[in-house]
């Protein structure tokens, strides 16, 4: 017999569900070509504006909607978003062979927007990565200090993500969030010129978001040149 708690969370997932399959029925899919023309818009500006290498084409994979983003279903349920999709991309054009995770979002106005969030795969939603990243750079700053003792981390940045393991209880994806089961990432982060891998367990907490751990004797420096 389920829980109260349970009962309920389960009750609130399945309205989630509901509403997100309504606005995605109502508002049309993003088609591979316009994906890309809005990635490669905002992946040229983005390295205009920060003197890198512009890249000249991308090439992606299909979009996914990720509207159960708890970032952005707020915005579903404020009326200013329509839909919004995950796209991975690799850039071309500057030797980077590290695919991209951008995302995509159709504003109520008719705006569409293309985000870079980080590079790599993850399978943690907008939330998750934003309040996972500060206790992984207190991780990562730590190991850095043994060597570097005078590095204060303000350059700390996400370099890319992988994931390491998906465990067997890991439910699928539903709106771009994982309601069940566990999995584990490996988040690289660099400062003061050393990357550090940092091993992060997460596990689905049953309402778009996840419980995490990082155990402090598994984070490791990597090299000094990523």
């Amino acid at each position: 017999m389920m829980t109260g708690v349970l009962a309920t969370a389960k009750a609130q997932q399945a309205l989630v569900i509901e509403r997100l399959d309504k606005e995605n029925a109502e508002h049309p899919t993003l088609s591979p070509s316009d994906a890309e023309a809005a990635v490669l818009d905002k992946a040229k500006r983005v390295a205009g504006a920060n003197g890198k290498c512009v890249p000249t084409g991308v090439t992606l994979e299909a979009p996914v909607a990720i509207t159960g983003d708890p970032f952005l279903f707020s915005g579903i349920l404020d009326g200013s978003i329509n839909n919004a999709w995950r796209v991975y991309a690799l850039l071309k054009g500057c030797g980077d062979a590290l695919i991209q995770r951008y995302v995509v979002i159709d504003m109520k106005e008719g705006k569409r927007v293309a985000l870079p969030v980080h590079p790599g795969r993850s399978l943690a939603t907008l939330k998750i990565v934003r309040d996972t990243s500060p206790n992984a750079g207190v991780q990562a700053l730590a190991v850095v200090k043994r060597r570097k003792p005078d590095c204060d981390g303000k350059d700390m940045a996400l370099v890319a993500i992988q994931i390491a393991n998906e465990e067997k209880d890991l439910g699928p994806e539903v709106y771009g969030v994982r309601y069940v089961g566990s999995w584990t990432e490996s988040w690289k982060l660099k400062t003061c010129g050393i990357v550090v891998d940092v091993p992060i367990r997460f596990t689905a907490d049953g309402d778009g978001g996840a419980y995490t751990n990082i155990k402090g004797d598994e984070v490791r420096e990597v090299t000094e040149s990523l």
